[in-house]
């Protein structure tokens, strides 16, 4: 058993070095800029102009919550996991030398850890550009919910649209932060799963184009707030569109927003142990 274990572990491990320990860290770099560009510079010139400092997990939240950053955030994931799963090397040597389903299992504790790598860098991305503008809170800022009110001339300006009132009226800042952290990953490891499902019929290329269109779609019906956005796992990421400004009724439950993740999930991995003899 604990043989097992350890190859399981070993797999996971050398691909993330291959990943983490290679040249791909310079996307991390651009993501650190992106983040800083996109949504910690509008919220620290609201905090400057509220003369308030902002809790350090609403950058997170603001991240987790717009469109546009949930656009190019699984791009650059998509880039960083692009060669996974990896079959060269070391990689090849321990492929051989365990079980087909050792091997599937470290791959997915690849993904599982790989998400949780992106996930925690980019929150502590947040935290860090944030800097001496910030403060330890599970409380929103009053930078945040008082803007508006403050200066209205400024509704409808890009700052107000990463936290928008459907979600400061509607949920507690703790668990945003809790629904944040789960459903981005969620959606990351969703991502992994389809190229890891594609790649072992060796069609890889078919598992970017999925993920490409699933993003894509996702980003559009979500910005128009089509119905059909529903059917992408975008939408069921950003905790607002689940709900109205003023009604407290979700149009779309958390809980099934978990479901939907857990269902999609399930499929795919029961996929991957069916099909895992053929890499």
């Amino acid at each position: 058993m604990m043989k097992t274990l350890r190859s399981i572990v070993n797999i996971a491990l050398i691909e993330w070095r291959n990943v983490f320990y290679s040249t791909k860290l310079c996307i991390l770099g651009l993501i650190f800029i992106f983040i800083n560009i996109q949504i910690v510079t509008p919220l620290k010139e609201c905090s400057i102009l509220m003369n308030d400092k902002i809790s350090y997990f609403e950058p997170f939240i603001a991240i987790c919550n717009s469109g546009i950053v949930l656009l190019v955030l699984p791009l650059f994931y998509l880039a960083i996991i692009s060669d996974f799963p990896q079959n060269n090397g070391i990689a090849y040597f321990v492929h051989i030398r365990c079980t087909s389903l050792q091997w599937m299992a470290g791959e997915i504790l690849f993904l599982v850890l790989s998400t949780v790598t992106m996930v925690g860098f980019v929150l502590l991305s947040g935290v860090l550009l944030v800097g001496k503008r910030g403060r330890f809170s599970f409380q929103y800022s009053d930078a945040v919910t008082k803007y508006v009110a403050t200066y209205p001339e400024k509704a409808g300006d890009y700052v107000t649209q990463l936290l928008p009132e459907n979600l400061y009226n509607q949920i507690s800042l703790r668990d945003t932060i809790l629904n944040s952290l789960v459903l981005i990953f969620l959606y990351f490891l969703l991502i992994g799963f389809i190229i890891f499902f594609f790649a072992l019929i060796h069609q890889k290329y078919i598992g970017f184009l999925v993920d490409g269109i699933l993003i894509f779609a996702g980003v559009v019906t979500s910005e128009l707030h089509m119905q059909s956005m529903w059917y992408f796992p975008l939408a069921h990421t950003v905790q607002w569109l689940h709900y109205t400004e003023y009604i407290s009724v979700p149009i779309v439950s958390m809980r099934s927003s978990y479901t939907y993740f857990g269902i999609i999930l399930t499929i795919f991995m029961i996929g991957c142990v069916a099909i895992r003899k053929k890499y």
